[in-house]
């Protein structure tokens, strides 16, 4: 990894380039560091400094970041709930789940499609949570739930076909 302290000053630059370019820096070093520097990007002032941050932080997949992503999907910007979203379904920490429930109602489409991919991949520790919704929450998001443990169910039978 290049110097961590450099990295770590230029996430700090006033330049959202030179910001930018840390966060790529830091995905590409994947240490313990970059992964704290990255979750605290999470609250840059630059929006695409914080998207980019959640996708480095779903590539790494280090389950330190579950709670930094957790916080993400309340981003006001769509862009960086959807990643953050897409980011916990590639960790795959059960954490995620009631975060990612209470997401399937996100004005945003695209956030409601990532929570549900995640919800998907995070499988059998989704499925609680989501029998839950499929009876308590509203008609829309029953019927979803409803679906997505239906996708779960699938997604578990082609797997045990496969002998995994």
């Amino acid at each position: 990894m290049r110097d961590p302290e450099r990295l770590e000053r230029a996430l700090h630059h006033p330049d959202s380039e030179v910001r930018w370019t840390a966060v790529l820096l830091l995905e590409e070093a994947r240490t313990d560091r970059a992964v704290e520097l990255l979750a605290a990007a999470l609250k840059d002032d630059y929006l695409s400094v914080r998207w980019r941050s959640a996708v480095a932080l779903g590539n790494i997949g280090d389950p330190r970041a579950v709670e930094p992503l957790v916080e993400a999907l309340n981003d006001e910007s769509k862009h960086v709930r959807e990643e953050a979203a897409v980011s916990l379904g590639k960790i795959g920490d059960p954490r995620a789940v009631d975060a990612l429930v209470r997401r399937l109602q996100d004005r945003a489409i695209a956030v409601r499609i990532a929570v549900a991919r995640a919800l998907v991949n995070l499988g059998e520790p989704a499925r609680k949570a989501l029998v839950q919704v499929s009876v308590t929450g509203d008609a829309a998001v029953r019927q979803v739930a409803r679906d997505l443990l239906q996708e779960i169910e699938e997604r578990e039978i082609r797997q045990r076909q496969l002998g995994r």
